[in-house]
């Protein structure tokens, strides 16, 4: 029980690092059960269009659940490259934002010793 309370712990926390790895993981998992109800409801409703009640509630619900969890995830990535969590904000520049923070997420890498953030990742 108290490893669970850990890992927790661990994805609510903006304190740390994280590697383009283990990022990429978690987004992924984060992205399972929205691709799952889309599924399930265009398996009951036979078409995949969004307007079932079912899939816009599940849907909300899921994104806010797991927002917070992939807004700290973003944070402990940026804090990898020895950025600041504010850069997130970043996104919000039209056009050029989203691409901006796709390349600090994705392409660069992280700080190669310890910075003011915490330990180098083990993966």
């Amino acid at each position: 029980m108290k490893k669970i309370m850990g890992l927790l712990g661990a994805l609510y926390s903006p304190a740390g690092r994280v590697s383009v790895k283990r990022f990429l993981i978690v987004f992924c998992l984060l992205l399972v059960p929205i691709i799952l109800l889309a599924a399930i409801n265009a398996r009951i409703y036979g078409d995949t269009n969004s307007e079932s009640i079912f899939f816009n509630i599940s849907v909300a619900y899921f994104i806010f659940c797991m927002f917070p969890i992939q807004l700290i995830n973003v944070i402990k990535r940026l804090h990898d490259s020895d950025r600041s969590g504010w850069w997130w904000f970043i996104a919000f520049v039209p056009l050029a934002g989203p691409l901006v923070l796709l390349y600090f997420l994705l392409i660069t890498g992280g700080a190669v010793g310890p910075n003011k953030y915490g330990e180098k990742p083990a993966w």
